[in-house]
C-alpha cells in the first residue's frame, strides 16, 4: 500500500496486527492513517501500533446492517481501554432491557436514521429519512467516563461453575504482556462445568513460550481466581472466518474436556 501511496488504510483488527511486521511498517508512507472496527480493538494492540508507527488510528464500531454506530477518532485511543467512542451523528445506543448500569455491560440495540435521496417521475429529487428502530447487535457494550466501551459479543460469554465468564476481559490481560500479540479466550465444553475458560495466545519472534505461558497461567490465577485460565496453548493454529475472526465455538469444541 504504502509503494503506491496510500495514506489512509481500512482494516480489520486481525490485520491491524499484520501491520506490526516490521518489514510491513517500512513500506508506507509517513504519518498513516489506519481506521478499524468491527470487532474488538484491545488496548495492548493500540498501544503496540502507535510504537511501531507515527500514526493516526481511529476506531469505529459498526455491523453489516445499520454501518458505523460509533467513531472514536486518531489521539484518543488511550485515553479509555476498550473504548469504541462516541455515538455517530443521528444513532442512538439503548439496552435490550431498557435499563442501563453504568458499572456493567448491557446488550445493545441500536436505533438510526439516515437521509435516502430519490428521484420522482417530474426529475426532482426528494430527500426520505429511512429509520431503523430497535435492532439487536448481539454486542455487550458499557459506559466509561462518557465513552462506550465494546465487551465483545454476547453469545462469547459462558458459565463457569455458575458464574459469567467475559471472554475480553481475559483477553485484555493476555495481551497485555508485551511477547503477546494476539489472544483468543473460549469457554471449552466440559460435561461436569459446562463450559472452562482456556485460551490460545500467539506470540512475537523469539519470545521464550514456555516461560510466557507458565506466567501467564499462574499470575490469571492470582488476579481472577477460579475464572482464571485452565489452560494456554501458544502458537497453536487458530480457526478463523473469511474476516479473520477468531471462531471461539470450533476452538471450544476443538479442546473439549471429556
Amino acid at each position: 500500500y504504502g509503494d503506491l501511496g496510500a495514506t489512509r488504510l481500512h482494516v480489520t483488527p486481525p490485520m491491524l496486527r499484520h501491520l506490526l511486521n516490521p518489514a510491513i511498517s517500512k513500506s508506507f508512507p509517513d504519518n498513516p492513517c489506519f481506521l478499524t472496527g468491527t470487532d474488538r480493538v484491545s488496548h495492548a494492540l493500540r498501544q503496540k501500533v502507535e510504537q511501531a508507527y507515527p500514526a493516526s488510528l481511529a476506531i469505529t464500531y459498526s455491523t453489516s446492517q445499520l454501518g458505523p454506530i460509533t467513531y472514536l477518532p486518531g489521539g484518543q485511543i488511550l485515553d479509555v481501554p476498550e473504548s469504541v467512542g462516541f455515538a455517530v451523528k443521528d444513532v442512538d445506543i439503548l439496552s435490550v432491557d431498557h435499563g442501563r448500569n453504568l458499572n456493567q455491560s448491557f446488550e445493545v440495540l441500536v436505533s438510526k436514521s439516515w437521509p435516502i435521496i430519490c428521484v420522482t417521475n417530474d426529475g426532482r429529487e426528494r430527500v426520505i429519512v429511512d429509520r431503523c428502530t430497535s435492532h439487536p447487535t448481539g454486542d455487550l457494550l458499557r459506559i466509561v467516563d462518557g465513552h462506550y466501551v465494546f465487551c465483545g459479543r454476547a453469545d462469547d460469554v459462558f458459565l463457569f461453575r455458575g458464574i459469567l465468564i467475559y471472554p475480553a476481559e481475559l483477553e485484555a490481560f493476555l495481551e497485555s504482556h508485551k511477547e503477546v500479540s494476539e489472544a483468543v479466550v473460549f469457554g471449552a465444553y466440559s460435561t461436569v462445568y459446562g463450559a472452562v475458560p482456556m485460551g490460545v495466545i500467539r506470540t512475537f519472534d523469539r519470545a521464550d513460550t514456555v516461560a510466557v505461558r507458565d506466567e501467564l497461567l499462574k499470575k490469571s490465577k492470582q488476579l481472577y481466581g477460579f475464572r482464571g485460565l485452565y489452560a494456554l496453548y501458544v502458537n497453536v493454529d487458530i480457526p478463523r472466518n473469511a474476516s479473520l475472526k477468531a471462531l471461539r465455538r470450533v476452538l471450544a469444541e476443538q479442546y473439549r474436556m471429556h
